[in-house]
């Protein structure tokens, strides 16, 4: 009987440091997994400031190309056709002036 106890005392005690170690691994994961989302992150920022830089850098070129020099985006509007008067009122007649 001392024998069975002692050799099961063992096996619950090496169960119990397998959990422990199976938790720090765990743990040490997260840690890895968070630094790596923490890179792409700040690599994906990086390469996103880079186009950004990179498109301010060719837009004055494109617009002195263009003749145009405000810097603004040419935005074309068609002003063809006027609307009715009948569509829309110019001011709302529920509300006072």
């Amino acid at each position: 009987p001392r024998q069975f106890m002692i050799a099961w005392t063992v096996v619950v005690l090496l169960m119990i440091v397998l959990m422990l170690v199976a938790v720090v691994d765990m743990m040490n994961n997260f840690r890895i997994h968070q630094r790596q989302l923490e890179g792409d992150l700040r690599t994906a920022a990086e390469e996103f400031a880079d186009a950004v830089r990179q498109r301010q850098h060719e837009r004055p070129e494109r617009d002195a190309a263009d003749g145009s020099h405000d810097g603004s985006d040419d935005v074309e509007l068609d002003h063809d056709e006027a609307p009715d008067e009948g569509d829309a009122p110019s001011r709302r007649e529920d509300r006072p002036t």
